[in-house]
Formats: C-alpha cells, sequence, structure tokens
C-alpha cells in the first residue's frame, strides 16, 4: 500500500476505450478525444487497486467529477458525475439523454426546461473492455432541481424591492464568504504539499527518503484535512447568512 499525487498540465486523452464507449452511450461528442485541463489530484494503492481521490476537470462549460479506482488486472470502477449545460448537449446527445430517461420509467420530463443536466455514469469492466451505465435518476433529479429552482426564482421575483435587495445581498456577501474560503483552503493545502515536497526533496538517500516519506504523507493528510474544514465551516456561514435574509425577507412580504 502507498499514497501519492498527480499533478498534470493539459492532457489529452486521444483513444481512450472507456471514454469512447461513455461517447458511444450518450452523443456528448466533447468526451471525445477530450483535451483535460490541469489536474491535480491524489491517490492510494491498496489491495491491489489505485483508488483515485475525487477530483474535477472542466470541458469547455462541462464539469466532470471523477472518483473510482482501477485495478492491476485492468478492471475498472469509476464514478463520474457530468454537470451539462443543456445548450451544449446537441440534439444527437438530447434524444440519447431523453431516451434513458424515457427507459427508467421517467418520461414526461421537461428536459428542456432544465438549464443543465446532470449526469451520473458508471465505468465498469476493463480498460480494453469497459461497460457504461448511465444513472437516469440523476438526470430527472436535475430537470426536477432546474425546474424546482425557476418556481423559486419566479417566487424571488414577487418579493417587494427591498426583500429581494436583502436576499441578494445575503447571497453575494455568502459567496464572497466561500469564495475567501477556497482561497485560503487552497493556500493552506498548498502550503502543507509544499512542505512535504521539501521534506522529501531534503532526504538525499534512500534511508532518509523512506523516513521522510511517512512525515510527508502525513503533512498532505492535514492540509487536506485543514483545507476540507475551511470550506465546511465557510459553507455552515453561508447557508446561515442566506437563511436569515430569506427568514427576513419572507417577514417583510408578509410570508412565513
Amino acid at each position: 500500500s502507498g499514497r501519492g499525487s498527480l499533478q498534470t498540465s493539459q492532457l489529452v486523452l486521444e483513444d481512450f476505450p472507456a471514454l469512447q464507449r461513455v461517447v458511444d452511450v450518450t452523443k456528448l461528442q466533447f468526451l471525445d478525444n477530450p483535451a483535460l485541463k490541469a489536474i491535480r489530484t491524489a491517490f492510494q494503492i491498496r489491495d491491489g487497486r489505485l483508488h483515485v481521490d475525487p477530483f474535477a476537470v472542466n470541458l469547455g462549460r462541462t464539469t466532470m467529477n471523477v472518483s473510482g479506482s482501477n485495478g492491476l488486472d485492468q478492471s475498472l470502477q469509476y464514478a463520474l458525475r457530468l454537470r451539462v449545460p443543456r445548450s451544449e448537449l446537441g440534439d444527437a446527445a438530447s434524444r440519447a439523454v431523453a431516451g434513458l430517461v424515457s427507459r427508467a420509467g421517467s418520461a414526461g420530463i421537461d428536459l428542456q426546461a432544465a438549464q443543465e443536466i446532470e449526469l451520473g455514469i458508471q465505468l465498469a469492466g476493463t480498460v480494453t473492455n469497459p461497460s457504461v451505465k448511465v444513472d437516469a435518476g440523476s438526470v430527472v433529479a436535475s430537470a426536477k432541481e432546474e425546474v424546482t429552482q425557476a418556481v423559486r426564482e419566479a417566487a424571488t421575483e414577487k418579493l417587494s424591492a427591498e426583500a429581494a435587495r436583502l436576499v441578494q445581498e445575503a447571497e453575494q456577501r455568502a459567496a464572497a464568504i466561500r469564495q475567501e474560503a477556497q482561497t485560503l483552503a487552497e493556500s493552506v493545502k498548498g502550503e502543507g504539499y509544499k512542505q512535504a515536497d521539501a521534506l522529501t526533496a531534503r532526504a538525499t538517500n534512500p534511508i532518509l527518503r523512506a523516513a521522510a516519506e511517512p512525515a510527508a504523507d502525513q503533512l498532505r493528510e492535514e492540509a487536506d484535512e485543514k483545507a476540507a474544514e475551511i470550506i465546511r465551516e465557510a459553507g455552515k456561514r453561508a447557508d446561515d447568512v442566506v437563511a436569515e435574509a430569506r427568514r427576513k425577507a419572507g417577514g417583510s412580504t408578509g410570508q412565513e
């Protein structure tokens, strides 16, 4: 077993069977030989498998979250979650997604009303012979959430100018809280990883390196935990700010 980190600059995945199979099923052409921007993640090797920490990549206006593992036997166990602007689907992908939803027993969901579609995809099989399963439920849930959000927005428009201002300012404060936390978390994590890298770099022989690597791993783990805690605490503060503003906005318009 062991841990490590992966960092790349732009990466082009050409003729990758797993993604080609996803394209076959979903008709999402931007996944055909995609050019990925910089990737930074960590991995752990245990029980004969390489487990990748969850990470996100941007494919144009689409965000793809990746997590899972692959084995020494080339087996795949990966989960992909894509958030795709509906305008990016194209006719073929729209028909493919609508077909998946229909076969899942959720015909009648108005995908056209959704500004963004969420696709959950399971990759299994092997590197050379992958299998793909699309979670139609994720599509339905995201479409319904889009509709629900549209209803919320319509209701917000009926608020008084003062109530709307309260909510808007609160959301801006919440966004600032989250952004500041994200920046701080990245800084804390970056510094922790920098210290870990420096520790291993100073180990100039195998004996020193063997002693330094566990300590470096601990530094990275602590940095990850601190960064995650910063994000969690900021998220709670931001949610509280918005919740309080919505409570006040509801009171100012006579709503409970």
